[in-house]
């Protein structure tokens, strides 16, 4: 289960989750052993409890972002860019990682920087249902990252 749900964002938790020196684990190793941690059952069977999950992990400042009301075809995600608070730097590269429940799918949104505050999403790139969200972000390097945050859960209603 584990497996399956962190399989598809290994290239980006090598990056993302860092490595003490010495040590025989890889951050995706980490991650897994995190994400099998937050594993739990109830009256359904095992669930993973999503708000317990860490994509990343870093002393860089992170975001607290929310979404928007859909209009048409078109929902945004803002933030508050709290540049210089912390580590925080305006050119810092923000993460939107959308997981898609039922479709077991990631989209992986990077293409914004701290400073610009909103990522418009067209809602043809992602599709109807419900979506677990993180954010976290990194400098522009990708050297360092933040921890990420659980935005919770998102639920696109597309009319056709």
């Amino acid at each position: 289960m584990a497996a399956e749900f962190i399989s598809s964002l290994r290239d980006l938790i090598y990056l993302s989750y860092p490595v003490k020196k010495g040590s025989r684990k890889s951050g995706f190793d980490m991650a897994m052993a995190h994400v099998i941690d937050s594993i739990t059952e109830n009256e359904e069977g095992l669930i993973i409890a999503y708000k317990d999950i860490q994509i990343a992990r870093g002393p860089l400042s992170p975001i607290e972002g929310a979404f928007s009301t859909a209009e048409g075809d078109q929902v945004s995600f803002i933030w508050k860019p709290k540049i210089s608070i912390g580590t925080a730097e305006g050119n810092d590269i923000v993460y939107i990682v959308m997981y898609h429940t039922e479709r077991k799918e990631y989209y992986v949104f990077s293409d914004r920087k701290r400073s610009d505050g909103r990522r418009d999403l067209n809602l043809n790139e992602t599709g109807d249902g419900a979506f677990e969200v993180w954010t976290f972000t990194s400098t522009y390097d990708c050297v360092r990252f933040s921890n990420s945050v659980y935005n919770g859960t998102f639920a696109v209603n597309k009319k056709n």
